[in-house]
């Protein structure tokens, strides 16, 4: 399993040299490949983030891109790699250690409730009461199940939507990713 790099070759250090080359006081250490001297030169940054996008894909995909054309060096990304992780170290600086968003639902216990922090929206309102949290922690149900009921007619005014697939096929027709 690859290991983030915090010391220098990671996302979370891609955000520091940003940090530093526009003014602010970075909260880990530069990345090692784009100094933060050299970023301040520039009159405009633009960081454009590729969800999913790894170095591997790129490399053998990207051939002849403009992507590709322009890389300077893989970087590592953060622990857990998932968007919310991703993204809130984007907007913090800070690693999903010390943010604390591991994944797209996180146990919110001050607010007593399980939320999606990306949308800021709380898990569970549709259901008769909330989870119960002490310490930090779901408390066990009292309750049958999960201990919570679906609120039908709430539900109702909610309905799911299923996502279109997302497919990639290669010019011979082989699915590359799903």
């Amino acid at each position: 399993m690859l290991r983030p790099d915090y010391a220098g070759g990671g996302f979370a250090n891609l955000i520091a040299s940003i940090v530093e080359a526009c003014g602010g006081k970075p909260r880990h250490a530069p990345l090692s490949a784009l100094p933060a001297a050299e970023l301040a030169q520039a009159s405009n940054v633009v960081l454009l983030i590729i969800d999913g996008l790894g170095d591997h894909y790129l490399r053998r995909e990207g051939a002849g891109g403009a992507l590709l054309s322009r890389r300077c060096g893989a970087i590592t990304s953060v622990f857990p790699s998932t968007t919310a992780s991703a993204i809130t170290t984007a907007h913090t600086g800070w690693t999903p250690l010390e943010h604390g968003l591991t994944g797209w639902f996180t146990l919110f216990g001050a607010a007593g409730c399980v939320g999606a922090p990306l949308p800021f929206q709380r898990r569970g309102e549709i259901v008769d009461q909330p989870l119960e949290t002490q310490d930090g922690y779901v408390s066990p149900p009292t309750r049958p199940g999960i201990g919570v009921e679906l609120i039908e007619e709430v539900a109702a005014a909610h309905p799911g939507r299923s996502p279109e697939p997302h497919l990639v096929f290669a010019p011979d027709g082989a699915l590359l990713d799903w």
